[in-house]
């Protein structure tokens, strides 16, 4: 629609993006109390009209330093990353490029904080069917050349 090339967000672009400069458990800190005020997970994602716990519209708990909303909670993301260890350190370590599992970071509605903390990482096979899943997408600036 844009005209302009998108990705999946490598794990590691991932986690820079919902840290947003902080190096605490979340983008916002360290205390669960203040989770809700950044996302929709297990202790507050209920719909009172529905009876349920479900996921919600984007945008409306607070964004991390960087403007950026839903980092923590409401649906993991998947990356464009296979599950296994890292490799090397630095900014970008290196991953698996091939397996059966996909990476999934940010926790989710269902979730409690420990899953929708900045490192937590999840992992589920692509062709599968669970709720709670989503996307976010990066654009990829001219001349970067893609793995």
């Amino acid at each position: 629609k844009t005209g302009k090339t998108v990705v999946l967000p490598t794990e590691a672009q991932w986690e820079y993006a919902c840290r947003a400069g902080s190096k605490t458990r979340f983008s916002f800190g360290d205390k669960n109390d203040d989770l809700g005020d950044y996302a929709w997970y297990g202790g507050n994602s209920m719909d009172k009209d529905k009876g349920a716990r479900m996921p919600h519209a984007v945008g409306q708990k607070k964004p991390n330093a960087w403007g950026l909303y839903d980092m923590h909670g409401n649906a993991w993301e998947w990356c464009a990353d296979f599950d296994g260890p890292y490799v090397g350190a630095g900014a970008d370590p290196t991953v698996p490029k091939d397996g059966s599992l996909r990476v999934l970071r940010g926790g989710s509605w269902y979730g409690t904080p420990r899953y929708c903390r900045s490192a937590d990482r999840g992992r589920s096979n692509p062709d599968g069917r669970i709720g709670g899943l989503g996307f976010r997408v990066a654009v990829v600036s001219a001349g970067v050349d893609l793995p």
